[in-house]
């Protein structure tokens, strides 16, 4: 799918921007409707073999040692403590060489860090540099009667509504492994399965229950939002999300988390599964999990991180292989400057002023790769449902086939990969080859 690297891979993570939360005009009636039908979303609570200390932070996490044991292809995580970081780092080494074995330090994902919405613009226009690499779009006029149809210019941008004379979605599921979900959303209500938690800690009531951060029900709504005429639509609102909690209140994920989230969401059938997070380092554990996953024919996709500007090195697990990496653009068709580059990369897709959904059922704009891999998993989301016969490595044919790119003379660029993901051809390409 992509170029071969001909550099180390470094450190990236995933960053997005959350503007000022808005309530949907649609939803002062919708609060006012009958809510008999509305069915709850009960957690499962996982058993993880990491438990999570109170208070505890990176520097308790990398005394310890991830493993990942294949047994009859059945990869099982478990934990390791040390009494140092640096003995944790000999255990394993000396585990990760052992056949059938994938063992890591424990690390840290964290939340991304905020970015302000000054920040959206390019902040230079030479025509030499990144910031002036664009992709030419049509003028994109979003249609619809929902509140924030006129603001959702994502969805022309990836030609959703094209996509959606043949396929809504409905079929496969897809996995968000972030922060969790709020079920009680109205544009989610019925599109979630029950809920995967991960990570362990007090109960909550209300709306934030299911999403301490709202960063996980926004990624949803991206995927998922019903079309309903409350608030937004998403890309690929017929299908089932399932929503895996691995994030902690204090906003950081683990390798072990991140790695039995995975696991847990192909055991449960996904076809599908969406990274919005990232890390400095290239957790073995994490690498075997992926690995299973694409084993067993399931797209993977995860966002390419947001430190172009203080570093710009690749973000796992992004940069690991058979992942599909997305970078980000802006209404003006122009990459990004925040968002990640490198031989990495394979898609675009929009991940500025994106409006979606987030607890307590409102709507805020956010912006970060974070919002732009949803949009590429959505895609790959479509394209299965309109031909389920495809294989994984079909499914990344036909969204590298039908992506637009003019911005490279070969169809490939270290801003843009093979070019934004353009769901309508898509999804004829793929009906073409049933």
């Amino acid at each position: 799918m992509r170029r071969p690297r001909e550099a180390a891979l470094a450190l990236a993570t995933s960053a997005l921007t959350a503007a000022a939360v808005l309530v949907s005009p649609g939803l002062a009636a919708a609060d006012n409707q009958d809510t008999r039908g509305e069915v709850t979303q009960p957690e499962i609570n996982a058993a993880s073999p990491l438990k999570e200390v109170p208070g505890a932070g990176p520097k308790k996490t990398e005394r310890q040692v991830v493993v990942v044991e294949d047994a009859d292809g059945e990869p099982k995580v478990t934990t390791l403590r040390a009494d140092s970081a640096a003995q944790a780092q000999a255990i394993a080494a000396e585990m990760d060489a052992r056949p059938g074995v994938s063992a890591s330090v424990n690390r840290v994902f964290r939340l991304p860090e905020t970015w302000s919405r000054s920040k959206s613009a390019s902040p230079t226009s030479s025509s030499g540099s990144p910031g002036a690499r664009r992709i030419a779009l049509p003028g994109l006029r979003a249609k619809g009667t929902k509140p924030y149809a006129a603001r959702q210019w994502n969805l022309a941008a990836v030609r959703a509504r094209v996509a959606w004379r043949k396929t809504r979605g409905k079929g496969p599921r897809v996995a968000v492994i972030d922060t969790g979900v709020d079920a009680s959303h109205p544009d989610l209500r019925g599109r979630l399965l029950p809920q995967i938690n991960i990570v362990r800690g007090r109960k909550v009531k209300g709306h934030w229950a299911g999403d301490f951060m709202g960063h996980g029900t926004h990624v949803a709504g991206i995927i998922g939002a019903d079309l309903n005429g409350i608030g937004i639509t998403g890309v690929a609102h017929k299908a089932k999300i399932l929503p895996v909690r691995v994030f902690t209140k204090k906003g950081y994920a683990t390798s072990a988390s991140v790695a039995k989230g995975i696991i847990l969401s192909v055991r449960r059938g996904v076809e599908v599964i969406n990274l919005s997070l990232g890390s400095d380092y290239a957790s073995s554990a994490v690498r075997s999990a992926v690995a299973y996953a694409t084993r067993h024919g399931v797209t993977v996709v995860a966002a390419a991180g947001n430190e172009a500007q203080t570093g710009n090195s690749a973000s796992y697990p992004a940069a690991f292989p058979d992942v599909l990496a997305v970078s980000a653009f802006g209404p003006s068709g122009r990459w990004s400057y925040w968002s990640n580059h490198g031989d990495y990369i394979d898609f675009t897709a929009p991940g500025e002023r994106i409006y979606s959904t987030v607890p307590g059922g409102r709507y805020a704009a956010m912006e970060g790769t974070s919002m732009a891999a949803p949009h590429v998993s959505a895609a790959a989301t479509l394209v299965r449902s309109a031909n389920r016969g495809l294989s994984r490595r079909d499914v990344e044919e036909i969204l590298t086939a039908t992506a637009k790119d003019d911005t490279s003379k070969d169809g490939w660029d270290e801003f843009f990969g093979h070019g934004l993901v353009r769901a309508g051809k898509a999804v004829a390409a793929a009906r073409a080859s049933r």
